[in-house]
């Protein structure tokens, strides 16, 4: 057996030299005759030289000769045997090491590249066992002790011993800055692993101190404190990471990840669309083109480019090829999955199959799809799945499964999921569901409502039948469905469709405002003023009247509108309009005393203190003023560019 090891990787490394051109000594004629004592020792000489000199075709030629001996592992065969080591090891030629590895083991004792280079693979492929005898033969006498430590502790953390991990890591510093912020990092990792983030969080400042410019510290300090429920400052570490490095595709996908979590699609979309053209990865655009087709469109125009290639490029392909508003094709994707059958163990296949079932109204198919969902434990939409399934239940007189799950703070209607949730635990038919609740569920736009609660959007739109909403559907459904239509339509279509509906205040307030838009100031003046009084959008109503006399530079007029309504006139918004008509009118000193009054609560207000500030150079005051406004919003465009200009206008 290690004969023929040793002939194979004779032979590999030629051809690995020589491109295939090669012939090799059959057993016998390698056996026929000893060679003497003084000639091995001067060839064995010769072919170190040319290992040295990067000879490695001419040393493989001679190390070869001598298989005999290394199969015998006679004390000349074990020095052979570390040539070929070396000369595998120089080549680079893995599959050789790992191959000779496997019969000859304890020659790896004297190579020490060689050795790493096998016991970074027992990591790779999960090899405790090969890996601790490898080790062994290094305690002790490591050369290379950085990398064999990080190697250590990667495969202390495969077999879960996090505290073993965490005291090995825990060592003095090293001298190489960069090992330096790797152990720093791996010791964030295993504190994190051992859900302690503050210690990781500690881990990751003494990095920071040492490299504040390394985008990977600042990705890991992203992670910490998103876990760590400070998710504006996690923001911040992310697009840090990004200014540093704007072209990276994989820090540009961790941010948008990040927005994808926080349910703000439209950012996760646009820093997507970014990492597009050329040159991309398959990736990026199947999850552009998958969350553009369920929440808002992406503005890219994908027939200018190729797809980039991946194992995913099939996929991305087919998404390409489905047509506006549909979610699945049946027969293209028969042809899909004959070529790569393992596409069709994606999530994104789970959601378009399903919401392509609940269009064409198969909601048995629909439900038992998500009764068998292999994703269920790792859903990119827990609350969203767990809602259709209820509302199918419902509508299917099943029993009702209530999960576990985190209050859905981040969804625009979170209370029509934990209204659902909290009466699925209760058990009730739907007859005790309330009123409004009972609506949605017996409605044809049961499932274009879950859609708009969600934020899925675009889904809601495609999966809407274009029939009215009955006036007994909350007035919500009809928000939400006007609201879509503005963001990933246009003003005009939303207008179109809200202007057909029954009309709530809220409704109400969107036609004016959707009205201003479109340029018909007039109409939407004398829409608005009819809210005024109406309790839920009055404030808003009177605010945007009061913007539209400022607009037409009736300041006079928007001051007297202001002063009818004291519960605007007294709030902070109203104080900060009428702030901004006193500046508008050339009186500084009302708007200083207006916008001291609301400093503490009114960003709007602490901008113009800054601003006074700059104008009158007083920099460390427009310097604390700024930094407490970043420290609240640390990635607000506005305040990052108002830092800017300070260190620009500080004197030097």
């Amino acid at each position: 057996m290690r004969k023929w090891v040793v002939s194979v990787f004779s032979l590999i490394g030629i051809v690995a030299g020589i491109g295939g051109s090669f012939y090799w000594l059959n057993q016998e004629e390698t056996l026929v005759v000893p060679t003497p004592p003084r000639e091995e020792a001067f060839e064995m000489e010769v072919a170190s030289r040319f290992i040295a000199d990067g000879r490695f075709v001419e040393a493989l030629a001679i190390i070869r000769q001598y298989e005999p001996e290394m199969e015998r592992y006679s004390a000349n065969g074990k020095q052979w045997l570390r040539l070929m080591i070396d000369v595998s090891e120089k080549q680079g030629n893995i599959q050789q090491l790992r191959i000779l590895h496997r019969s000859f083991p304890e020659a790896f004792d004297s190579n020490e590249r060689a050795a790493l280079t096998i016991a970074d693979q027992c990591v790779v492929d999960r090899k405790a066992k090969d890996y601790q005898n490898i080790r062994s033969l290094w305690k002790g006498k490591e050369e290379q002790k950085e990398k064999w430590l990080f190697l250590d502790v990667k495969m202390l953390a495969q077999e879960g011993r996090l505290s073993e991990g965490i005291a090995l890591l825990k060592c003095q510093p090293l001298e190489n800055q960069k090992s330096e912020l790797k152990r720093l990092s791996h010791l964030a990792l295993f504190h994190l692993k051992e859900q302690n983030p503050r210690l990781a969080w500690d881990s990751l400042n003494q990095a920071y101190k040492l490299s504040p410019h390394d985008p990977e510290i600042r990705s890991y300090r992203g992670k910490v404190l998103e876990m760590m429920g400070k998710k504006q400052l996690a923001l911040g570490e992310y697009l840090s990471a990004l200014r540093e490095h704007p072209d990276n595709l994989f820090l540009i996908d961790q941010a948008a990840e990040f927005h994808l979590r926080q349910k703000n699609y439209a950012e996760a979309i646009d820093l997507w669309t970014k990492a597009l053209p050329p040159p991309s990865l398959d990736h990026i655009w199947l999850k552009t083109l998958f969350w553009g087709r369920i929440t808002i469109p992406a503005q890219f125009e994908w027939k200018e480019e190729e797809s980039p290639r991946g194992n995913l490029r099939p996929l991305v392909n087919y998404l390409l090829a489905l047509k506006p508003g549909e979610f699945w094709d049946a027969a293209a994707f028969a042809e899909l999955e004959a070529i790569q059958t393992p596409l069709s163990h994606h999530q994104t296949i789970f959601w378009l199959r399903l919401l392509a079932e609940l269009k064409q109204g198969n909601e048995a198919l629909a439900y038992e799809l998500i009764a068998k969902n292999p994703f269920k434990w790792e859903s990119w939409d827990p609350v969203l799945e767990q809602g259709l399934s209820q509302i199918l239940a419902c509508r299917q007189q099943k029993e009702l499964e209530s999960w576990v799950q985190d209050a859905p703070l981040l969804y625009p209607e979170r209370t029509f999921f934990e209204e659902l949730n909290t009466y699925a635990k209760r058990g009730d038919s739907l007859d005790g569901y309330p009123s409004p609740l009972k609506e949605i569920l017996n409605s044809k736009h049961a499932f274009t409502a879950a859609l708009l609660a969600a934020g899925w959007n675009e889904a809601a739109l495609s999966m809407y039948n274009g029939e009215s909403l009955s006036e007994i559907l909350p007035a919500w459904v009809a928000c939400r469905l006007t609201q879509a239509l503005w963001e990933n339509r246009h003003a005009g279509e939303a207008l179109r469709f809200a202007s057909k509906q029954e009309k709530s205040p809220e409704l109400s307030l969107m036609i004016g405002e959707l009205l201003i838009e479109k340029g018909e100031l007039e109409v939407a003046r004398a829409s608005l003023h009819h809210l005024v009084e109406e309790p839920e959008v009055g404030l808003r109503a009177v605010q945007l009247v009061s913007e539209l006399y400022q607009k037409e530079g009736l300041y006079a007029q928007a001051k007297q509108f202001i002063e009818q309504f004291p519960a605007f006139r007294d709030s902070v918004m109203g104080k900060e309009a009428l702030a901004r008509i006193a500046l508008k009118q050339g009186d500084e000193d009302s708007a200083r005393r207006l916008y001291g009054s609301i400093q503490d609560e009114s960003v709007d207000a602490k901008a113009y203190f800054v601003r006074k500030a700059m104008e009158e150079r007083n920099w460390a005051q427009a310097k604390a003023l700024t930094l407490n406004m970043l420290a609240e919003f640390p990635t607000d465009p506005f305040w990052l560019e108002t830092l800017k200009k300070i260190k620009e206008g500080q004197p030097k």
